[in-house]
């Protein structure tokens, strides 16, 4: 791929623009990248996510989950989900509070108004096709590194 070196550039400078904005916001919550990757896995599953699933999602080792499910619960940002919680630690839920639902709804809001502002020159059908590619790369790159 000829244009390889453009799109790695490309996507890097996208990542260090959209991680400057989501820190900016959830500093204000007291919160570090690790705490909102955790919950907006957790968002996604309604039922609540074990620290082992937390970590695979997030592609980070359970010690370190482990230690910010710790914190997101002493923030009341978290809680156990009592539905699956059998005694054995490792099998606990976690599950987002309504404190929680609302801060990972009011970052989300803030990083999408960012989106929309940098987006401008950008048509509507043009984003839906690049989310389309995005989200196709990501996936097809998910299943590949699953398979290795």
């Amino acid at each position: 791929m000829e244009n390889f070196s453009a799109l790695a550039l490309s996507l890097e400078n996208l990542n260090k623009f959209f991680t400057r904005i989501k820190d900016r916001k959830i500093s204000e919550y007291g919160m570090r990248g690790v705490h909102f990757n955790c919950m907006m896995h957790i968002d996604l599953s309604p039922e609540g996510l074990t620290s082992t699933e937390i970590s695979k999602d997030c592609g980070v080792d359970k010690a370190f989950v482990s230690r910010a499910t710790r914190e997101l619960m002493k923030f009341g940002f978290i809680k156990k989900n009592d539905k699956f919680n059998d005694g054995r630690k490792y099998r606990n839920k976690y599950i987002l509070t309504d404190k929680g639902r609302e801060i990972v709804r009011d970052i989300k809001e803030y990083i999408e108004k960012h989106l929309d502002d940098l987006c401008v020159r950008i048509s509507e059908q043009e984003m839906k096709c690049f989310f389309k590619v995005i989200f196709t790369l990501s996936d097809t790159f998910t299943r590949k590194t699953c398979e290795s």
